[in-house]
């Protein structure tokens, strides 16, 4: 009896370190102090990741109320974490209105001008380049609506794949082997 009771209580201590082994970070530009029109496009873009292996088999870890999941992992056949891209779209004065694939050989590459980095590296844990997604806001631009993975074996099956829009014509998986990933964009 002590033995089960010392194991409930060490579960108990253990799994919200596990369950915070989790972690998220996420690219929006809010709504404007200063008024201005509203526009209807995706809002934020939020990438979860987890280093454990074993949290696969209960999916719902990466799911987020009120987001829409794209539910492709970003490190598909590289190993290294898993990492899932969420989107939120509404009506604001600052919809992304563009967003870049960034890649380099250091974590403090910089984004292009203008464009705001959302700091997860795409690749973590599985090697290869350091890869940042990368958006901006601009007023004269139209809002992007819809936002999407295409990824698979082959290069051109992954090109292929995108169902709208138009494909950021970085590799998702550069460096790490794996799928071959693709973020896509409708606006």
């Amino acid at each position: 009896m002590k033995r089960v009771l010392l194991m409930v209580c060490l579960l108990l201590f253990l799994l919200p370190m596990v369950v915070s082994a989790c972690d998220e970070a996420t690219l929006g530009f809010g709504n404007s102090w200063f008024g201005g029109t509203q526009r209807y496009g995706v809002v934020a873009i939020k990438v979860k990741y987890h280093p454990q292996v074993h949290i696969t088999t209960h999916k719902s870890w990466h799911k987020i109320d009120g987001w829409n999941l794209v539910d492709y992992d970003l490190n598909e056949r590289a190993g290294g974490n898993y990492i899932f891209m969420h989107w939120c779209a509404g009506w604001t004065t600052n919809p992304i209105t563009d967003v870049a694939v960034i890649t380099g050989k250091s974590s403090t590459i910089a984004p292009p001008s203008g464009y705001t980095k959302l700091n997860v590296d795409l690749n973590r844990g599985a090697g290869g380049d350091y890869i940042y997604f990368c958006g901006r806001s601009l007023s004269w631009e139209n809002p992007i609506t819809l936002l999407g993975i295409a990824g698979a074996k082959k290069e051109a099956d992954a090109k292929n794949k995108a169902p709208y829009g138009s494909i950021v014509n970085v590799d998702l998986n550069k460096g790490a082997g794996g799928d071959y990933i693709y973020l896509w964009r409708l606006r």
